[in-house]
């Protein structure tokens, strides 16, 4: 039986990064899911150098939680050593102990920590370098999935399950991803999985006008959308809840809530000028909430500078999953108008919590939402800022939405993305 077997996930090329977003919430949902059918978890790591026992296993989780500094001397010996087949991979069991907050829960449902030196470096160092795939010795597992399209190649007894989330890398002017890099890990993507999974259809069509010859290995695996069990038992407290709306100064249903990385694809420009219109007559504020990375960071701190009081403009910063669940059930809409997205988690979670959203008119969110949606032109200033004062002035008229996004949000349910992963992992023996 395969589920008697480890299954080994090369997750950590999101799960390493600095701040987790939407990839990250993907993998650690999929974590869930997998645990929940009985599969038994390795999760393939990428920390630099690790001190020797009894050392190692603290290091490489506070590598998880707090991924370690590492420089390009290290990466090109850690990869030429590695071609050389003198890097071997070190094994630490996962200890909950240090399994703490947010960010390492998913550790829960992993058994073991494998650790290869910068492996995720290695794998873009390789994609920059050549059209070949990253070779990986993968003979003790059945099946290894990716997160996300990567330039690999398994063991031949090995099965390879990989994820595509979107091709904006490709056709988004500001995306930080090296187009050339990015196409590479399709292109291996594309010749070496046994199968592709792609979160949409949308994503499918595109991948697939790339790569026909992929059709019979590709289809459609919606993301799975849930929230912990520890952050819904938090949230559902009203002591709780009422600390959160407290804590920003908020009344329920009289604010206007988005969250999500703060970066110019999310097209918080046009979301921020529309609030600076629509708050005069509508009195409600903006709460948002998230953070930006490395390559962002400017421009969100450009857009905190250019919000004036008048805007009531609220900026949360990072929240945590319980406060993200309260936030989003209090809110009155959840505002989404983002140039281009692979899927749009949050405008799922927000249905799970009841509410509806205002959302870019673009291909993906008319996938996932239907009609259970306000949607509006991602460019055109004024009929967003007509729209957030329809929903801020008549809420009565998000009745009809509100129950509609509770039964689209069945799409995406945990029983329904599972049964379906199942079947997927079942036709790979």
């Amino acid at each position: 039986m395969l589920n008697s077997s480890a299954l080994l996930l090369v997750y950590g090329l999101d799960l390493e990064g600095p701040v987790h977003r939407g990839i990250a919430t993907y993998a650690k949902a999929m974590i869930r899911l997998l645990a929940d059918l009985g599969y038994p978890l390795h999760l393939l790591t990428g920390a630099g150098s690790l001190p020797a026992s009894p050392l190692t296993e603290l290091a490489l989780h506070r590598h998880l939680d707090h991924p370690s500094a590492w420089s390009r001397l290290q990466l090109v010996r850690a990869y030429f050593k590695d071609r050389l087949g003198f890097e071997k991979a070190i094994k630490v069991p996962v200890n909950l102990d240090f399994s703490i907050g947010d960010r390492l829960n998913y550790l829960q449902h992993v058994q073991l920590l494998r650790n290869q030196r910068l492996f995720y470096r290695k794998l873009r160092l390789q994609a920059k370098l050549s059209d070949k795939p990253f070779k990986l010795d993968t003979r003790n597992y059945p099946v290894v999935l990716t997160s996300s399209p990567l330039n690999l190649r398994v063991s031949k007894n090995s099965k390879l399950i990989q994820v595509i989330h979107d091709l904006i890398p490709l056709n988004y002017l500001r995306h930080p991803d090296e187009a050339e890099s990015f196409l590479r890990r399709l292109k291996s993507t594309a010749e070496y999985s046994d199968r592709i999974l792609c979160i949409s259809d949308s994503t499918r069509q595109q991948f697939l006008e790339l790569f026909p010859q992929a059709e019979s290995r590709t289809e459609t695996l919606y993301q799975p959308v849930s929230f912990s069990a520890t952050a819904l038992a938090l949230a559902n407290r009203p002591d709780y809840a009422q600390s959160v709306l407290r804590k920003y100064r908020l009344e329920s249903d009289r604010y206007f809530f988005f969250v999500g990385a703060i970066e110019p694809r999310k097209n918080l420009e046009t979301l921020i000028a529309a609030q600076r219109i629509a708050v005069i007559q509508t009195q409600l504020p903006l709460v948002i909430g998230g953070t930006a990375d490395v390559h962002t960071k400017d421009y969100a701190q450009s857009l905190v500078q250019q919000t004036r009081p008048e805007d009531q403009v609220i900026w949360a910063g990072y929240v945590s999953e319980a406060e993200k669940i309260c936030l989003l059930r209090h809110c009155r809409s959840l505002t989404l108008l983002s140039w281009q997205e692979g899927f749009g988690i949050p405008i799922i979670e927000a249905a799970l919590c009841g509410r509806s959203s205002l959302l870019a008119d673009i291909p993906i969110f008319r996938e996932v939402m239907g009609d259970a949606a306000v949607y509006a032109k991602p460019d055109e200033l004024l009929v967003v800022a007509d729209a957030l004062t329809q929903i801020g002035q008549y809420p009565a008229q998000l009745t009809h939405l509100r129950s509609q996004v509770v039964q689209q949000a069945e799409l995406f349910s945990t029983q329904q993305v599972k049964q379906n992963l199942h079947k997927v992992l079942q036709s790979m023996q």
